[in-house]
């Protein structure tokens, strides 16, 4: 499963990350939603539902006591950003980020570990030959809309600068308009990328030690990145903590009341779990 691996983090992240007003029924709830989503992967034998079902609750509590804290910490010290951020505090923010994504992924592997390795020959086949499809059904989408991809990127990216400032002005809209024609759509690679994190997935299933191969698939995935998409993957990151920086020095009073208060709503969010 890329995705079971990555979907069951991905679930979780996704809600880290956006904090939606959906936030609390979702979390709640991943415990039936995982399995959900895994059989359209694989068909389960008898029990694997549930015992799957059971993980994932327990992992949620766990996850809520654990993680949950230190997620609003976290956003607690974004507030002063409002007030302009440099490009090192930002990398801080970033590396902190990283760290936090590397404990969840810690977190579940041992429940990713044992499903992956629950399965059985048959399961394995089906997993595979779905997630094959999956990415020929992506690929032939991505072709569909290469036209497109910057334009969507662009709504995408001014949805988020409007989602936490509100509208923006003329001055910050160059800076965006700059900072869009200089990192792309951000869709080079990643498919193949991801067809030979899989491919490395199904060998190590069918290895004599399974457990240590998979565990180092999903703690260091980013090993099997190749090296055009991890320089692309870096200068986006720094493109982005660049633009972060230069709007962060130009927010009127508005827009720091806007910021704050959706910072506070995410905030609350993650108290309310």
């Amino acid at each position: 499963m890329v995705r079971t691996v990555a979907r069951l983090g991905w679930l979780v992240s996704v809600l880290v990350l956006l904090a939606a007003c959906t936030l609390k029924p979702v979390y709640n709830n991943l415990y039936w939603l995982v399995p959900w989503y895994v059989e359209d992967y694989v068909t389960l034998r008898e029990g694997q539902g549930d015992q799957l079902r059971d993980r994932v609750k327990a992992l949620i509590q766990v996850h809520r006591e654990e993680q949950v804290p230190h997620y609003i910490d976290f956003l607690r010290s974004l507030e002063p950003y409002a007030e302009g951020v440099e490009e090192a505090r930002l990398w801080e923010g970033y590396q902190r980020l990283e760290a936090l994504w590397l404990a969840l992924k810690w977190l579940l592997l041992p429940d990713i570990e044992a499903f992956l390795l629950s399965l059985d020959s048959a399961q394995q086949q089906e997993l595979f030959e779905k997630l094959a499809e999956a990415n020929e059904e992506q690929r032939q989408q991505l072709i569909e809309q290469k036209r497109d991809r910057s334009q969507r990127y662009r709504e995408r990216a001014e949805s988020l600068m409007e989602d936490w400032l509100g509208s923006i002005n003329d001055g910050q809209w160059v800076l965006l308009e700059s900072y869009l024609k200089e990192v792309g759509s951000g869709d080079e690679g990643w498919l193949e990328n991801r067809e030979r994190w899989q491919q490395a997935l199904a060998e190590a299933l069918r290895s004599p030690q399974p457990r240590a191969r998979v565990r180092e698939l999903v703690i260091h995935n980013r090993r099997l990145w190749s090296p055009d998409y991890r320089a692309a993957v870096e200068r986006r990151r720094q493109l982005t903590v660049e633009l972060i920086s230069r709007i962060s020095y130009t927010l009127d009073a508005r827009q720091k009341a806007h910021f704050k208060k959706s910072l506070q709503e995410m905030i609350n969010n993650f108290q309310s779990l």
